[in-house]
């Protein structure tokens, strides 16, 4: 939803990909406080070719992270606002990179 709204072009035909990947685990002690990390990639499909051998990688273009801490109950409201914000981070950087042309 936030690149639609940023007017990023979205192809569903498209090999290349958007990949967010979500980690964490809650303290031992209580297991109220949640560590997590954050990734979020922009994949893209190359070919790479040595001694005449023809491979195929998904191989990130883009990327951004963030790791920190969050209590229990704010949980899945902190994990989302990060995600919504990479997905801002990532539209402004398409959208500088591949400005409309005039």
């Amino acid at each position: 939803m936030v690149l639609r709204r940023n007017n990023v072009p979205i192809d569903p035909s498209s090999i290349d990909s958007v990949a967010v990947e979500i980690d964490g685990f809650f303290d031992d002690a209580t297991h109220l406080l949640l560590c997590f990390s954050i990734t979020c990639d922009v994949e893209e499909s190359q070919a790479v070719f040595r001694a005449g051998d023809c491979r195929f990688a998904n191989v990130a273009i883009w990327r951004k992270e963030k790791f920190g801490t969050v209590g229990k109950a704010k949980a899945n409201e902190a994990l989302l606002r990060n995600a919504e914000q990479f997905a801002e981070m990532f539209a402004n950087d398409f959208l500088s990179a591949n400005p409309k042309p005039k």
